[in-house]
């Protein structure tokens, strides 16, 4: 059964950076409908896609904008492997991540602002070695294709 990819973004003025010092005021526009005011918030993206996320921040008769995509198509803090299915080590990883399924048609890795890289590997029996050597440190999403499934598991690279 298909399942809703929900991506939720913290939005903290500095992340878009805004330049604005003083604002009074802020306009968010998240490119789906919704909007807010508030200054510093999280939001969720029900639908997947590229998303146009604006925000005009207010000074009297002054305001700065700032506008930014926001690719909220695969990347998912939510595990949505099934149960015991996937065994995936060590992890946190520095070099070498073990993934133990019996059949990987595709694989890529997305980082948290939705960049999507295609690592090294190498499949052994019902093992996959990636290779994340050359991965900078911070938290990834490995995305896993097999038989028309997909699984997304969270990725930490020391």
């Amino acid at each position: 059964t298909p399942q809703t990819i929900k991506r939720v973004f913290k939005f903290i003025s500095e992340t878009l950076d805004n330049q604005s010092t003083n604002a009074t005021s802020y306009e968010w526009d998240f490119g789906d409908g919704t909007t807010s005011t508030d200054i510093d918030l999280s939001h969720t993206y029900t639908t997947s896609g590229i998303h146009t996320v604006t925000l005009i921040a207010h000074h009297c008769d002054y305001s700065d904008t700032i506008v930014k995509m926001i690719n909220s198509n695969i990347t998912s803090i939510q595990d949505n492997s099934p149960q015991n299915s996937i065994a995936l080590y060590p992890n946190p990883v520095s070099d070498q991540l073990t993934v133990s399924l019996e059949k990987v048609d595709r694989m890529y890795v997305v980082n948290t602002v939705g960049k999507i890289f295609t690592p090294t590997y190498a499949t052994i029996g019902t093992s996959t070695l990636i290779d994340f050597s050359n991965f900078a440190s911070g938290i990834y999403f490995l995305v896993l294709e097999s038989d028309g499934q997909s699984w997304k598991q969270k990725v930490v690279k020391e």
